[in-house]
């Protein structure tokens, strides 16, 4: 029975002490900075400190982004394509956090970015639950700048519809 405890305790302090290490986006760009960024994805691709970075950037948080950015150009193949799909699972979350990065990084326009081919992997729920959840989101619009940028999304949720739907 004190065996038994003891486990207990080890497995309590484990799962702790992990969680007390999770990675911050701060921790993230200050290991960007002392390594760069081509190491700092090396360190952390196929780790659960990666998983972390994708979840924050894909949560859509402003300081995850800055990972995103920090990262996005050092990123190839596998650690690329999950960049990719965070920062699009991050549209919907907070899409005027992550339209103006996008559209300054690709030069594209918020109807381009918001017309999605989806090539890389099906949103969770489903496209159309997808584009009714960038949607709302974007109804959320605070002032003109980001009003224009929800119409113009619009357009793109609009013709990835029509895509979709087309038979």
């Amino acid at each position: 029975m004190k065996r038994l405890r003891w486990l207990f305790v080890c497995a309590l302090w484990s799962l702790a002490s992990t969680s007390a290490h999770a990675l911050t986006p701060a921790a993230a760009l200050s290991h960007v900075s002392d390594v760069g960024a081509k190491q700092a994805v090396l360190d952390y691709y196929e780790t659960p400190q990666w998983d972390h970075v994708v979840r924050g950037i894909a949560s859509g948080d402003s300081d995850w982004l800055k990972v995103y950015t920090a990262l996005r150009e050092a990123a190839d193949a596998g650690a690329g394509e999950d960049l990719g799909d965070a920062i699009y699972d991050a549209v919907p979350k907070r899409p005027f956090n992550v339209l103006p990065l996008l559209a300054e990084s690709t030069g594209r326009s918020a109807r381009q970015l918001c017309t999605f081919t989806f090539e890389s992997k099906l949103p969770e729920g489903g496209i159309g639950a997808y584009l009714d959840r960038l949607d709302r989101a974007l109804a959320q619009a605070l002032n003109g700048e980001q009003r224009r940028m929800a119409a113009a999304c619009r357009e793109g949720i609009k013709a990835t519809r029509w895509q979709f739907e087309a038979p």
